[in-house]
């Protein structure tokens, strides 16, 4: 027979709740890494790549893509699921107070940076599609030129709405686990403690 502590809260869970609780974890890291690795591929095939300080600006603007995606909506939430591994018992009293206000800037933050994904996505999806500017078509027919590409749906066409329906897929997974109480961390004897002052 095992003993347990009381340092060991974490409330017993059923097969079928491990079952859920895996399955959206484990979608969720597939749809990080999947968008992340579709983007690499959509600025390298259809984009030519990145560039530093030569070359032409479309080339220097590819990395805002990928920085976004890469660092902001996938890199962030594990550098601070780390951060808190890492400082979990020195920080836990003032953790416990912030919970609430970090709840919901963090939610916030989430829905505002993927929306944000979104909009660039679509400003590059049909302002930016084969989008060549002549003298002679002038800027008004190289723009209705641009919408048509884009509607027939082309390649990148598709590889970017790709993008875009992974990250609200993204989104709507961690709605879902942030809207479980099953999925939340067990509250801490010393958070309660900090709480109960």
């Amino acid at each position: 027979q095992r003993r347990r502590s009381y340092d060991a809260d974490e409330p017993e869970r059923t097969a079928c709740q491990w079952c859920e609780y895996a399955l959206v974890i484990t979608l969720a890291t597939i749809l990080l890494i999947g968008v992340s690795a579709l983007t690499v591929f959509w600025v390298f095939y259809y984009r030519d790549g990145y560039a530093w300080a030569d070359e032409s600006p479309d080339k220097q603007f590819n990395l805002h893509p990928t920085l976004m995606v890469a660092g902001f909506i996938t890199f962030s939430g594990f550098c601070n699921f780390l951060l808190l591994l890492i400082c979990n018992k020195g920080t836990a009293s003032f953790r416990a107070c912030l919970v609430p206000v970090h709840a919901a800037f963090g939610i916030l933050t989430f829905v505002l940076g993927v929306a944000a994904c979104l909009t660039g996505l679509t400003e590059k999806a049909i302002f930016g599609l084969g989008y060549v500017e002549t003298i002679a078509k002038g800027v008004r027919q190289g723009e209705v030129a641009n919408a048509e590409r884009y509607s027939n749906m082309v390649d990148e066409g598709i590889i970017i709405n790709a993008i875009g329906v992974t990250m609200v897929a993204i989104l709507a997974v961690v709605m879902y686990i942030l809207s479980r109480d099953k999925f939340k961390a067990p509250e801490s004897r010393e958070a309660r403690a900090s709480i109960d002052l």
